[in-house]
């Protein structure tokens, strides 16, 4: 499932695929085209021997990339055991920075993409100025009160690699819409808060909260959030090393966030 296209150093197409092996494990595979007349040829599966697939039962949307001169892996792998920093939620979105040579992908680092609760299923794009692009997918287990539609699109960001790392920025003509200061939060209003915390501060957002616990960024929604099995309501991020700048994005059914 969740086919995506890229070419080759010789011109040629493949695409990747999410997929399930018989032995209900996940993986994903690589067909490749002459042109788009042709018949797509089954190359095999990415080889990533440094990621831990166990109890791993599907990926979806993968996506082969390049940042800089670094070849990027993303995909969204199903049923990740749950870790002390990362992997909280019940799927997540993966990213892998190293290189790729034919089918095998020899990462150099391994990390989510986003430590939200409901970031899944993210794909990039190249923007008319050649700018790396992602968009992902929130996932929402109900509809909005009063509305028909469930899940949502976050708002675009720009990829950059540093330091062999995903850095990732809002899109900038978005981020500067937020250009009219108020004097009050209001929740009618999409607004912008920048904020630096320090490790006894902490956010209350109309019951959203957010604090600094052991080094890391406490997000905690149980007041906002529906109370059903399976849903996540309460995450910390990766150890930020005493440095806690906030730069946070409300749209009135999300609040985006961005660390350092």
């Amino acid at each position: 499932r969740d086919p995506k296209p890229y070419f080759t150093e010789d011109g040629k197409i493949r695409f990747i695929c999410g997929a399930q092996r018989e032995n209900l494990t996940g993986t994903a595979i690589i067909f490749e085209m002459d042109n788009l007349e042709d018949t797509p040829r089954l190359l095999g599966e990415l080889s990533l021997p440094a990621f831990d697939n166990k109890n791993v039962f599907m990926w979806e949307c993968p996506d082969l990339l390049k940042l800089g001169d670094k070849d990027v892996f993303i995909w969204s792998p199903q049923g990740k055991d749950r870790e002390a920093h990362q992997f909280q939620n019940n799927y997540h979105a993966t990213y892998a920075v190293g290189k790729l040579t034919d089918l095998t992908f020899e990462a150099e680092y391994i990390s989510e993409l986003d430590q939200g609760f409901d970031f899944y299923a993210p794909q990039t794009f190249l923007s008319k100025d050649n700018e790396r692009l992602l968009l992902g997918w929130l996932r929402m287990r109900k509809p909005v009160q009063g509305e028909e539609w469930i899940g949502m699109f976050i708002m675009p960001r720009v990829l950059k690699e540093k330091e062999g790392k995903i850095i990732q920025e809002l899109y900038p003509k978005i981020k500067n819409s937020f250009n009219h200061e108020v004097q009050e939060i209001s929740f009618d209003q999409p607004f912008q808060l920048k904020t630096t915390l320090n490790k006894d501060s902490s956010l209350n957002l109309g019951g959203f909260k957010i604090d600094i616990q052991d080094d890391c960024l406490h997000l905690n929604r149980e007041e906002v959030s529906i109370q059903e099995n399976k849903v996540c309501n309460d995450v910390v991020s990766p150890k930020l090393q005493g440095h806690y700048d906030i730069e946070l994005y409300y749209d009135h059914h999300v609040f985006e966030i961005y660390i350092n």
